[in-house]
């Protein structure tokens, strides 16, 4: 099945020592049409480090996390409220120069 939202997350569970679950996490993300994101997948494990050059999308892709914990405590509407409404977050285009 298919999902087509623009915020597409996996989950997995880490293992313990003995196998047993201990914490549910994401372990791949697909954004697409989120800010400056326009079609992105990415594998993530217990611990990641983002590198990349200034508006690379290293910011959105933080915010896109941050917006799917909002949205798993129930938070959608008060997260685009501070986003600055839906239109703010989605794509708008590629930037090709930055305005002095």
């Amino acid at each position: 099945m298919s999902v087509n939202t623009p915020l597409t997350p996996t989950l997995s569970a880490l293992k313990g020592r003995e196998g047993e679950s201990l914490t549910p996490m994401i372990s791949r993300l697909a954004i697409a049409g989120y800010r400056s994101l326009r079609d992105v997948r990415v594998s993530l494990d217990r611990l990641n480090v983002v590198t990349g050059a200034n508006g690379s999308g290293k910011s959105s892709l933080y915010r896109a996390l941050r917006l799917l914990a909002d949205i798993a405590q129930g938070r959608i509407i008060q997260s685009l409220a501070i986003e600055g409404g839906l239109a703010s977050t989605l794509w708008a285009g590629r930037r090709d120069s930055l305005m002095p």
